[in-house]
């Protein structure tokens, strides 16, 4: 089974660059000054790119980069892993959970507390660092909730082939019943969270799709017809389950009338027929249209009489 995609490669370099401009004192730029220092890359022309990368990818992408070291450092950096190298690594990391990932999400900051002094925490870390966002997906709260709570994922989990990209779509498809024997109610609660949190984009993107809209280039327009003679206002809305559409004039609810009329047409056109217009059919004119997810208005400002 084929997971979610991993996080956009332009993006991740964006995240890994971000903080070049913030305050010298900002934690995750002193812990990115540490890796650079611990690499001896201060001078280095090439520096940006394999910190990016490195931040991106982790420790695993040096290997493209193995002639812009000197052997000594290049030997500490990849096979120390307590190395300085790692240690700086899972430093700038951690920071990045907590003030990236945390900072809108206080119950992800107690879990991450929860969960420091243990070895699993220690070792979802250096996976973060031997391989950056490789198994982040489009999640990184969901991913990193998963590896500590449910601590049947080691690295020999990772070694099966496709192991987490079923887990993976798994859960995120059919939500916590797809785990079996996971009992516990406070890693249950917390799951169920980060799970939110993966769906909450999604949930938006969603409501922004089935939300009434109006099919038509601008939402306002201007018309005039002529005294004594019928005219129509229509407006077409789309939108997901039955669309309610309530008309207005001046503001103030129209009234209907025989002279006033509305229909309605099963592609949510909405129409408004005035017959033999009159000196006081002058005015705005708007067309509401609402269902259970929001509302989208068009207005026609009617002269020329």
């Amino acid at each position: 089974i084929e997971g979610p995609l991993s996080t956009n490669r332009v993006t991740a370099r964006a995240e890994a660059g971000k903080f070049d401009d913030v305050a010298d004192d900002h934690p995750l730029k002193l812990a990115k000054n540490e890796i650079i220092r611990v690499l001896d890359l201060e001078e280095h022309e090439t520096k940006d790119e394999i910190i990016n990368d490195l931040l991106e990818n982790g420790r695993q992408s040096l290997s493209k980069y193995k002639q812009e070291f000197a052997p000594k450092v290049y030997k500490a950096a990849m096979h120390e892993n307590d190395g300085p190298l790692m240690k700086s690594l899972k430093k700038y990391f951690e920071q990045l959970w907590k003030i990236e990932y945390g900072s809108s999400n206080q119950w992800f900051i107690l879990f991450l507390k929860e969960y420091k002094d243990t070895v699993h925490y220690d070792s979802v870390l250096k996976r973060t660092a031997e391989y950056g966002n490789k198994y982040s997906k489009d999640s990184p709260i969901l991913s990193i909730v998963l590896q500590l709570t449910l601590e049947s994922i080691d690295d020999k989990f990772f070694d099966e082939k496709n192991a987490f990209n079923d887990l993976w779509c798994a859960i995120t498809s059919n939500g916590l019943k797809s785990i079996k024997d996971f009992s516990d109610k406070k890693k249950r609660l917390v799951l169920l969270q980060a799970l939110c949190e993966y769906h909450r984009p999604k949930l938006f993107e969603l409501l922004e799709k089935i939300q009434p809209k109006v099919e038509a280039p601008k939402s306002e327009n201007h018309q005039s017809c002529v005294c004594s003679q019928d005219t129509q206002i229509l407006w077409k809305f789309n939108g997901i389950k039955r669309i309610r559409i309530t008309w207005f004039f001046n503001g103030q609810p129209l009234p209907i009338n025989n002279r006033l009329q509305v229909t309605e047409t099963d592609d949510g056109t909405a129409i408004l027929k005035i017959y033999r217009a009159k000196l006081g059919d002058q005015g705005v004119y708007t067309a509401r249209a609402t269902n259970a997810f929001g509302e989208a208005e068009a207005q026609t400002t009617l002269t020329g009489m």
